[in-house]
């Protein structure tokens, strides 16, 4: 699969290693406190920290299944990014 073609796949097309690294991206930013949503017609999943003491969630490893039955759920990328953007080894090939 070449890097342009990316940008046309879906989350469950990817090679394992692929989903790994799209994962461990989003599980670094609800980490550092952001909000990371999906959203179509019918349903939304809205993943993040909560302070308040209601979720117990705040592990990686409780978050982690979260984020991928979303992913495999939706099949794309959260709004707003692409899955090349959740990509940081591709994100160094864009210059070349």
């Amino acid at each position: 699969m070449s890097h342009k073609s990316i940008d046309k796949t879906t989350f469950n097309d990817l090679l394992k290693f692929q989903k790994l690294e799209v994962i461990h991206s989003l599980l670094g930013m609800v980490m550092l406190g952001e909000r990371i949503s999906w959203q179509n017609e019918k349903r939304s999943k809205c993943i993040y920290l909560r302070d308040d003491n209601q979720f117990t969630a705040t592990m990686p490893g409780e978050i982690k299944p979260a984020i991928i039955q979303a992913l495999e759920s939706f099949n794309r990328a959260l709004n707003g990014f692409t899955l090349r953007q959740l990509m940081p080894s591709l994100t160094t090939d864009e210059a070349a």
